[in-house]
Order: C-alpha cells, then structure tokens, then sequence
C-alpha cells in the first residue's frame, strides 16, 4: 500500500525542488512513496558525495575519512541514475538508487537493475506474502527519485544507522 504526498513538484521558477523518497522493507514490501523538498538535506552530506563523484569517477567503492572511515560508499552511476550502498564495518547498512528523470533509458536500466539485485541479496529476509519482492520499482514513475533499503543489522550500531540515513 503506499501513501503519496500531495507535492508541487516545481517552485514559482520551475526548477524541481522536490523528490520523491521510496522506502521498502528488507522483505520487499514498499512502506510508501513521499516527498522530500531538497533544501531539508545536509549540505554537508551532499558536499561529501559530491567531492567522492568528483575525485573517483561514477563507479566507486571507497571508505569515508577520520573519523567515519568505518563507513564505505559503494555507487555504481551511469548517466542520470545510480545504485549505492553504504557499509559499516565491512557490513551493508542501507541500498538505494537514485533516479533523476535526465534520461529515462538510463533511468529505467538502473531501477531494473537495482530491484534485482536488492531482491536476489535479500532473499534469506523474503518470508512474507508477496510474489515477486521490490516489483514496484520498475513502475514507479515519479521523478526525481530514491528508491531506500535499509539493511537489519543487529551488529551495526544505532548512529552509523543514522548516518546511512543521513546519506542516502
């Protein structure tokens, strides 16, 4: 079942400034699809995905520095979409992919991608009801889009939960 939020998806200027956020549990059930305005994000956290497209390219698998390096970004971009995950500790916290609307094709490809990857690496987790985990994804059609998975690791502490929510 999911919950849109009613949204203008274009201020007075007719630039974007929302997107839309889609959360699905680890089983593959979406929890819902609402909207996010893009001024409530960290700028800080945006400066450092920025800075890791910037110095390693669109595929990357690297840890974050000091005092974060326990956390590790592994995104995989092509044209106006990407697939991430985000580690701690050598374990995944969080999977998303992020879908921008520039190129439809490319858009389409890594959400297909994305759904079947999440679903082949959560199958020990699909124990409900639903036919085929994560079907959504292919379908959904709002744009700018990020798909989130977050993973249910009881060995990863609360904070580094937070900040993989933080960055995707």
């Amino acid at each position: 079942m999911t919950h849109d939020l009613p949204y203008e998806s274009h201020s007075q200027s007719g630039v974007c400034d929302r997107f839309w956020i889609a959360p699905f549990a680890i089983d593959g059930e979406l929890l819902g699809v609402g909207a996010r305005l893009f001024d409530e994000l960290s700028q800080h956290w945006i400066g450092v995905c920025a800075s890791l497209i910037d110095h390693y390219g669109p595929v990357f698998d690297q840890p974050l520095q000091g005092p974060l390096s326990h956390l590790r970004i592994k995104c995989t971009a092509v044209e106006s979409a990407a697939m991430v995950v985000v580690y701690a500790h050598g374990q995944p916290v969080s999977s998303f992919a992020v879908a921008t609307g520039a190129v439809p094709s490319a858009d389409t490809q890594v959400l297909a991608m994305f759904a079947e990857s999440i679903r082949s690496s959560t199958r020990q987790f699909q124990v409900s009801n639903i036919d085929m985990p994560f079907c959504e994804i292919a379908v959904m059609d709002q744009r700018p889009l990020m798909v989130v998975v977050p993973w249910p690791q009881s060995s990863i502490a609360e904070q580094d939960h937070e900040l993989a929510k933080e960055l995707g």
